[in-house]
């Protein structure tokens, strides 16, 4: 198999994009060589997501591109979410990624991790035990369980000895790893800081009743833990809220935002928001919108309904006219653009330390703080280095210019 070819592509959340990197892993230990389009491609694989129809519609567009542009003895996989839905797709074999790699591994066994890249994701837990009204994460994915403490250290321990300096610890219902084996989140986060000390550790979402106030302490204590939450909202009115059957009311999603900011002054707080759930009113959406409106969140992420079959939401009444959804979303997203501008201009001045992740022609490299913003360094940084900078000026681009406070060189 050694010069083959392989094209990967991934949609969706940063657990796809784990699950691509096992692949990617895999495929040029095993003498592949990864090219840019599925035309020069021996095999292509799509990691699919299905979380709204327009990512399930990216999902067949790819798959018609590979299968359009592809050779005729180019091998078309699917893996990821749209596996379990049994969907009728153009492609030559499905299967989950355990199913995949078994496909791709049958005379090959699993190389030892070599790839270098900026920033690495470690995923510590799999599926949801949750039932909100509009989410098909837990049909595709299955029901929450732990990745067991050994095997995540394990894998921690091969990141650091690849040199990376931050490590992204990602999953479904990732907050809820460890309570079916006796742990908690926060011993497993002392265990991985302890195998670096350059190492800085980001979640990617967690929510709000697994931020208990001993992991709260922990990541106050902690500099290096990422000062980043993303705290998924979804409606800030009480009644949605209930309708769509998250596991928290909008007090303890308040205090808890509050208790973040207090704590963590210059933290990034981040939210997911839904807009034109099913029996959504006006008066709803104006709650919603007055109750982000005071939170200290930095940035917003903010989804039209999308009604998914096989959810409780797909068969509720009074649907939102979709004009009307997407007017309450360009309202969400101007109050987030609004509210991240605030808060870079907050950021001018501060001493951050930022990963460099991107390598661009105008002397600068590119890179993301501890608390998510974007920055511009300008000077020649390796990718992957954590650079102690001071944050000097707003680009109108929504990122920050740098100055760096240390000598470029190799990662320490």
């Amino acid at each position: 198999m050694a010069g083959k070819t392989f094209y990967l592509e991934t949609l969706g959340c940063r657990a796809n994009q784990y699950d691509s990197e096992v692949l990617r892993r895999y495929l040029l230990g095993s003498g592949y060589r990864e090219v840019d389009h599925p035309g020069e491609a021996d095999v292509v694989i799509v990691n699919s997501c299905v979380v709204t129809h327009k990512a399930e519609r990216d999902v067949r567009k790819l798959l018609n591109r590979a299968r359009r542009e592809a050779r005729p003895e180019t091998r078309v996989i699917l893996t990821g979410c749209m596996v379990p839905l049994r969907r009728r797709v153009p492609a030559d074999f499905q299967g989950t990624l355990g199913e995949v790699l078994d496909h791709l591994k049958a005379r090959h066994p699993l190389p030892a991790f070599r790839q270098k890249r900026a920033r690495a994701i470690l995923k510590i837990q799999e599926g949801c035990s949750f039932r909100c009204a509009y989410c098909i994460v837990p049909r595709v994915r299955g029901p929450a369980r732990s990745r067991p403490l050994d095997q995540v250290l394990q894998e921690a321990r091969d990141l650091v000895a690849a040199g990376f300096q931050e490590i992204v610890i990602t999953g479904i219902q990732v907050g809820g790893w460890g309570r079916d084996l006796g742990y908690r989140l926060a011993d497993l986060f002392r265990q991985i800081l302890a195998l670096s000390p350059r190492l800085r550790l980001r979640l990617s979402s967690i929510l709000p009743h697994y931020l208990t106030p001993d992991l709260l302490d922990f990541w106050a204590s902690e500099p290096r833990m990422a000062r980043h939450f993303h705290l998924p909202l979804q409606s800030g009115s009480a009644r949605i809220l209930r309708a769509m059957r998250r596991p928290y009311t909008l007090e303890q999603f308040e205090n808890l935002v509050w208790a973040i900011h207090e704590r963590m002054p210059n933290a990034g707080i981040g939210t997911d928001l839904i807009a034109g759930f099913p029996g959504e009113t006006e008066a709803d959406f104006e709650e919603t919108y007055r109750f982000v409106e005071r939170l200290p969140f930095t940035y917003l992420h903010v989804f039209e309904f999308s009604p998914r079959e096989g959810t409780e939401a797909a068969e509720l009444p009074n649907p939102v006219p979709p004009p009307v959804r997407k007017a309450r979303v360009r309202r969400l997203i101007a109050l987030g653009e609004a509210k991240r501008r605030a808060f870079l201009e907050q950021q001018v001045g501060r001493v951050e330390e930022v990963l460099v992740e991107q390598q661009r022609n105008n002397g600068h490299v590119r890179g993301t703080t501890g608390n998510y913003l974007r920055v511009l360094i300008p000077g020649a940084w390796e990718t992957g280095r954590l650079v102690k900078v001071r944050l000097r000026e707003v680009r109108e681009s929504r990122v920050l210019l740098a100055e760096p406070l240390e000598p470029a060189g190799p990662l320490s």
